[in-house]
């Protein structure tokens, strides 16, 4: 609970200017101009920017340079660019870089105090009922993320052991709903014909999906699960927990048809594992409550390279 009391507070730090020289985990405006051979060079140059000193945002030696400085001081630096830089015609060559301050602000964390608890939905009751409330959060995080991760063993488990043709017209369905949320998720433009991403891209997931319900539906039928209003209405209670205004939520969600449906679907499943389990031998390991609820790594689109993706973030200036 400490640790999270501390990450919280560090969520609320302000940038507040200070009447010193910068020092590293300062926020700096700077400008600054690059030299290279005698002339400046495409990206090179900016006004105005905003930088985080020990980020590591910039070439070495950059952020260094500045540390020390005042606002209104002026420096010139004398790097050169690494020589893996991601752009070639810069990889390895000298520059001069005139860096001017503007401003120097320090990173304010806020104290425990009612302020600060006010930030989060806590009005009275003071630190008890913070740390009260933090706590409850964090055993429904930990309760859901525990479960998640069985559930995902389970349904492995069964994939694995239940190798099963599947129906070309599920896949290709699916295949065209993959499509359709790689859109969304990316911001693809309308007029799009999602039909041009190539369903390689899909098969494995697509497949994976399909084998899910095909086996979870059949697991249903021959054991005879019925669904358990009971266990809807606890995801429901449980989930309008984590808002302010917890009957509303109930409210909406009993009221709204698709999210009542996607909410029994997923109550389903869960019967469905719970009964899987019984069967199962469950090994208990332990684990920091960092670890336990740590999402997994998102998928990146098997089009996007390393190279393709450093590219399009990075800036041809003093910026890696």
């Amino acid at each position: 609970i400490d640790k999270m009391v501390e990450q919280l507070r560090k969520q609320q730090t302000k940038m507040e200017p200070v009447d010193r020289a910068a020092q590293d985990g300062d926020e700096v405006t700077i400008d600054f101009k690059g030299i290279m051979n005698g002339e400046s060079f495409p990206g090179g140059s900016a006004e105005n920017t905003l930088l985080v000193l020990g980020s590591g945002r910039m070439i070495p030696g950059f952020e260094d340079g500045v540390v020390g400085m005042n606002a209104e001081e002026e420096k010139v630096l004398q790097l050169s660019f690494p020589e893996e830089y991601h752009a070639k015609e810069l990889a390895g060559k000298a520059v001069e870089f005139t860096v001017k301050v503007h401003a120097v602000k320090e990173p304010v964390i806020p104290e425990i105090n009612d302020d600060l608890f006010s930030l989060f939905g806590v009005s009275e009751g003071g630190e008890p009922k913070f740390r009260e409330e933090i706590k409850k959060n964090m055993e429904r995080e930990l309760k859901s993320a525990v479960r998640n991760k069985v559930k995902s063993q389970v349904i492995v488990g069964l994939v694995d052991l239940h190798k099963i043709e599947l129906p070309k017209a599920l896949l290709d369905q699916e295949v065209d709903r993959l499509r359709q949320e790689m859109m969304q998720q990316y911001g693809g433009g309308q007029g799009f014909d999602v039909s041009m991403l190539p369903a390689a891209l899909f098969t494995d997931q697509a497949t994976q999906r399909v084998s899910i319900g095909l086996i979870m539906s059949q697991f249903i039928k021959d054991h005879k699960i019925e669904l358990d209003d009971a266990r809807v209405e606890k995801m429901i209670e449980d989930m309008a927990q984590s808002y302010e205004s917890p009957e509303e939520v109930v409210e909406y969600i009993r009221s709204n048809e698709q999210q009542l449906n996607q909410l029994k679907s997923v109550a389903l499943e869960e019967q469905v594992i719970d009964r899987v389990l019984e069967s199962m031998k469950v090994t208990e390991v332990a684990t920091s409550y960092e670890e336990a609820v740590k999402p997994p790594a998102p998928a990146k689109p098997a089009s996007a390279s390393d190279d393709d993706s450093k590219a399009a973030t990075a800036e041809d200036t003093g910026e890696k």
